[in-house]
């Protein structure tokens, strides 16, 4: 019923999407066929062609080095070069058959305005030889090797490639991992019948001429699985374009220093924490030490238990951490566990630099499995002690200022152990993200309390004291509605992780209200993710940086008791009513009263709400703030004898009465029609 038009035109045209693809600039794109066709244009670039016309005229004259470092972007051009030599693209001559990329000016881009060589028209690659000319004529680009310099830095990065992706394997892993996708389920693959149009149609005159045209590819090889062995070896050591890259690319003159050798001086098991690894002394081979480097990179392993067949494989030629050049020679270097996870394979590497300017190979990679750590330290010292996920809204002065409600979150961490905690590996991994190392308090004292703010000048100009602020996390914010915090070691090895909520079990008065959500019995590390564990605040904006204020009968009644009235228990007893209000001693405390002040009206009092068109049975009743002493419990009964807890309550509003105490109103029940009696009551017990 169609056109059946197979892998070979499944590819990309070169315009604005493609460098959106690429993550590159908008910039002036020329698609090279002879002349320059432009593909895309730069919001603030030179319309015309007049500014590729005149960078082709520059670049065919000698220029001299520092022309070539101002205007082009030579790292991608060697990278370019590199990648041609591997697959064998010679179908190329001056200005024809590439790409041509004018960066656009960005301030603090250290390629701005400069140009940039990518490939285009890759038919003709993968052969072993040349398919109509020797390289010498491919481009002009290639003026820049008159000087030592840049030769220099193209064979070390001819050297890197070699290492990082051909000798290592990972090239023909890229092999494996698309002819994994074109397998499919290895049943109704395309590539048969992409074989069939393309390479053996009855209409062709040289069928199979691909084939035909590669000297080492024999016949019985001329199928998929033959030419997928043969584009493995093609860029593995032995292969035609991976030895044309070691051979004709990266000198390994005499200048060039000695391969090192990398060895484990850490855990054998690896965990996170205890990445150490040595080097080798240095070899120069007549010249001396000018630097050396370091290196640890995540490679997909397909043997392994996390491996994902879905998930894009990760190659050795990209790193997850880089020592940088370091002038001094050193032994020894820890990674930092930031930079690795649980149970993903890693590749560490070093390699020395010469006075000649010339770097030697890579070291053979020490390969491993990154292994748990122990940090059983922070799991039993190191608590989320406090949060506020959704402050008091910002009031009008407060919003001229320029902030905004989310800018006074903050979340506060304490160390209950009896040792000093090390915060540099520690991060808040979900929720927000925010590192420790980024802050301005990396250790935490036994006791000390430490603030990560979303916004710090709000948090002072609301909250005050900011001493224990260690930095921001803005533009993230917790959830109103509630979401995941982790706060991990490293790259994610979790300390605590737990999902709050704005609703039950999760205590309530905290979303929106002005109160933030406080650990109870801290020093016992509890259980983050359970909601008991966690309380209100006992006043307005919480206590960051400092302790909560706990509330508890005991010491409520050594504050509004003299020591003589402590002494008699019928006025100071637990039951007793000292002023006659009809509320005892405890329950003056519960409800925030005054055992001295007579006033009934604290007690609990029965309501009727209207929501959403329909009228509630409620109850209204007072609180005291951080009487976490305590459990409220509202029940309901129909004969005043059986009671049962009332589930269904819900909250349905707070007042606060800038006094310690508030008001908490539930909605219980529709109310119908029915003769049957509903009561309702507060039931409050010692925890």
């Amino acid at each position: 019923d169609g056109d059946f038009w197979g892998l070979y035109l499944a590819l990309e045209e070169p315009d604005g999407r493609f460098l959106d693809e690429m993550g590159l600039p908008d910039g002036n794109l020329y698609k090279m066929n002879g002349g320059a066709t432009k593909r895309n244009q730069g919001p603030d670039q030179i319309s015309s062609n007049s500014d590729v016309s005149s960078f082709i005229s520059a670049k065919n004259r000698a220029n001299n080095l520092s022309w070539w470092e101002e205007n082009t972007n030579l790292p991608s051009y060697y990278n370019y070069k590199i990648g041609t030599t591997l697959i064998n693209n010679t179908d190329l001559r001056s200005e024809w058959n590439c790409l041509y990329y004018h960066r656009p000016i960005i301030p603090g881009d250290p390629n701005s305005d400069k140009w940039e060589m990518l490939p285009w028209d890759l038919d003709l690659t993968w052969e072993s030889k040349f398919h109509i000319r020797s390289e010498n004529v491919w481009e002009n680009w290639q003026n820049v090797f008159r000087y030592d310099d840049a030769e220099t830095e193209f064979e070390n990065r001819s050297r890197e490639v070699w290492d990082l992706l051909c000798s290592s394997g990972e090239g023909a892993k890229v092999v494996e991992e698309m002819k994994r996708f074109l397998d499919g389920d290895g049943i109704t693959r395309v590539v048969e019948a992409n074989q069939a149009m393309w390479d053996y149609h009855p209409r062709k005159s040289k069928k199979g001429i691909w084939y035909r045209n590669n000297p080492k590819l024999p016949s019985s090889k001329r199928n998929w699985e033959g030419l997928v062995e043969y584009m493995k070896n093609f860029v593995s050591p032995g292969g035609y374009g991976a030895g044309r890259l070691i051979n004709e690319k990266a000198d390994s003159s005499s200048i060039v220093p000695n391969k090192p050798t990398i060895s484990s001086i850490g855990d054998p098991e690896f965990s996170t924490n205890d990445l150490r690894f040595e080097s080798s002394n240095f070899s120069g081979r007549g010249s001396s030490f000018a630097g050396m480097e370091w290196r640890l990179a995540e490679v997909t392993d397909p043997g392994s238990a996390i491996f994902d067949s879905e998930s894009p494989w990760i190659y050795e030629i990209d790193s997850v951490w880089e020592s940088g050049e370091l002038e001094s020679f050193g032994r020894r270097i820890s990674i930092p566990p930031l930079a690795v996870r649980v149970g993903h394979t890693y590749r560490a590497r070093v390699r020395h630099l010469s006075n000649s300017g010339q770097w030697s190979h890579w070291s053979e990679p020490l390969q491993f499995v990154a292994g748990s750590p122990d940090i059983s330290a922070y799991k039993k010292s190191l608590i989320i002690s406090e949060f506020m996920y959704n402050p008091l809204r910002a009031s009008g002065a407060e919003e001229l200022a320029g902030f905004s409600t989310s800018d006074f979150e903050f979340i506060e961490l304490k160390n209950v152990g009896d040792m000093a905690l090390d915060l540099s590996d520690i991060r808040f991994t979900k929720g927000i993200d925010f590192d420790f190392v980024d802050g301005t308090i990396l250790s935490l004292l036994p006791g000390e309390y430490i603030v990560v703010a979303r916004n710090f000048n709000a948090f002072e100009s609301r909250y005050g004291d900011a001493s224990r602020v260690t930095g921001q996390y803005g533009p993230d914010n917790l959830s109103n509605g509630g979401e995941n915090i982790k706060l991990s070691y490293g790259a994610g090895v979790a300390i605590h992780e737990f999902r709050y909520l704005d609703e039950d079990p999760w205590p309530q008065g905290a979303d929106g209200e002005g109160f933030s959500l406080t650990l109870l019995s801290p020093e016992l590390a509890p259980d983050h993710s359970l909601a008991e564990n966690w309380a209100i605040s006992s006043g307005i904006g919480g206590s960051p940086g400092k302790d909560e204020v706990r509330a508890s009968f005991s010491s409520w009644k050594g504050s509004v008791f003299s020591p003589d009235e402590l002494l008699d228990p019928t006025f100071s007893g637990n039951l007793v009513d000292p002023d006659n209000d009809g509320i005892t001693n405890f329950l003056e405390y519960a409800f925030g009263g005054d055992p001295k002040i007579s006033d009934s009206s604290i007690g609990p009092e029965s309501v009727i709400l209207e929501e959403d068109g329909e009228n509630y049975f409620g109850l209204s009743f007072r609180k005291r703030l951080g009487a976490n002493d305590l459990n409220y419990l509202i029940e309901h009964s129909t004969d005043l004898v059986s009671w049962d807890l009332a589930t269904e309550a819900a909250l349905s509003n707070i007042v606060n009465h800038d006094d310690g105490s508030v008001t908490e109103t539930y909605r219980i029940s529709i109310i119908n029609d029915s003769d049957t009696s509903q009561f309702l009551r507060v039931k409050i017990q010692s925890k």
